[in-house]
């Protein structure tokens, strides 16, 4: 936070301002769409509680899960997450967010009704979507699981006919090389039936 509150410092000094003297404030949002379905903001602070605030922020960071990138592309939370792994942030995000507001002076039942009432309205539609979620995931990773064994039986199968068509030219080879050497007995044979005669 210290960093930041310099660099914010230096910012206003290339301005001729002065930060204690602007009226700045900044809130953290809680990213909740999972459980919500919109988002949660703390309280507005100061710019002078810039301590609290970048402690509450790294807080949060420590308990949320991490799903940007490719795994929000691919299945967001449950791309790397278990339900249960999903449900523990949960319980610690509003532990945070109910903790916050009671310090800026809002009651604490009142606060937890209110979250628990958007998290009620959402329940039924994220429930819905975690285990088709879930299961989507889990089908994919074994129809990829099914694609490697194909893969793996077809190079098995491609050995085993270069195999067995080796073995039949090898086959041929000798069927064609044992008639050479009956044909040159014959002859020989022949000839010496000839001689005898």
């Amino acid at each position: 936070w210290e960093r930041l509150a310099e660099e914010l410092e230096c910012a206003m000094s290339e301005h001729d301002l002065v930060l204690k003297e602007q009226r700045i404030s900044f809130r953290v949002h809680f990213p909740v769409h999972h459980w919500t379905g919109s988002g949660l903001r703390s309280p507005t602070y100061p710019i002078r509680e810039l301590k609290e605030g970048m402690y509450l922020w790294r807080k949060l960071q420590m308990s949320r899960l991490q799903y940007s990138g490719l795994g929000a592309k691919k299945g967001g939370v449950f791309f790397q997450n278990s339900p249960l792994a999903v449900e523990n942030a949960w319980n610690q995000i509003s532990e945070i967010f109910v903790e916050i507001w009671v310090k800026a002076g809002c009651d604490e039942v009142k606060t937890r009704r209110r979250l628990e009432a958007m998290r009620q309205r959402h329940e039924a539609r994220r429930k819905t979507h975690q285990l088709e979620e879930w299961n989507r995931q889990r089908m994919a990773k074994e129809e990829q699981r099914q694609r490697i064994c194909d893969r793996q039986r077809l190079r098995m199968e491609e050995r085993e006919r270069r195999f067995l068509a080796r073995e039949d030219r090898r086959a041929g080879q000798v069927a064609l090389y044992t008639a050479k050497v009956f044909g040159k007995i014959e002859r020989l044979l022949q000839t010496w039936d000839r001689m005898d005669s």
